[in-house]
């Protein structure tokens, strides 16, 4: 009778450890799920670098890749490559009644709503910066604020600011905020098919 004791708590022995076990292995799982979660909405450089590039590849495209330290704004980039800001464009994404435009002028510039509204023929106030949901939507593949005219999704109208038109090279973050592209300003139009307008705001300047 004892030894059939004995041998019940041995059973149940068994069954706690691989109950156990089941228990540590979902511990352990738990945080490397949370991190995939995570990671489908952070994109990698290495991601948005390969769409970048790969796009230029296809079109024939000769470029530069320039590496240089995190940088949140187009002005920082130049600084941080020691180039001069006019040298850098910064693409800033619009949502229009149309449709939504990619608009490429200088680091050192503002756009003016209002001269892309009437590009466009739209209303002053439908012409607006889209919002970070609609870019996490629309570029998942692109850091926020580092989309470039150029990847990710298709039939975005482009526009890029005279000023940039004339210059033979320009630079422009590639996906990431850790990584840029230089490539002639010729290549560039001919890849997006970009529209060349004025579509910097005039600054006011003080008399004296």
């Amino acid at each position: 009778m004892g030894a059939a004791r004995a041998g019940g708590d041995t059973a149940l022995g068994y069954r706690d450890l691989l109950l156990l076990l089941v228990l540590e292995r979902r511990l352990l799982r738990a945080p490397v799920e949370r991190l995939a979660a995570v990671s489908d909405h952070c994109p990698s450089k290495g991601v948005a670098m390969a769409d970048v590039t790969s796009a230029l590849d296809e079109a024939g495209v000769d470029y530069d890749v320039l590496e240089h330290e995190h940088t949140e704004r187009a002005a920082d980039e130049a600084a941080a490559l020691g180039v001069a800001p006019d040298e850098v464009a910064k693409t800033l994404v619009l949502a229009t009644p149309s449709g939504t435009v990619r608009a490429v002028l200088p680091a050192s510039e503002r756009v003016d709503l209002p001269k892309v509204a009437d590009l466009i023929g739209a209303p002053h106030k439908q012409v607006n910066l889209a919002t970070e949901d609609d870019m996490k939507r629309d570029y998942p593949d692109f850091a926020l604020g580092a989309v470039p005219p150029f990847g990710g999704r298709e039939g975005d109208r482009v526009i890029v600011d005279s000023r940039l038109a004339e210059r033979d090279s320009v630079v422009l973050e590639a996906g990431s905020h850790e990584r840029s592209v230089r490539l002639k300003t010729a290549d560039l139009m001919r890849l997006t098919g970009a529209q060349v307008a004025d579509i910097v705001k005039e600054e006011e300047r003080t008399a004296g």
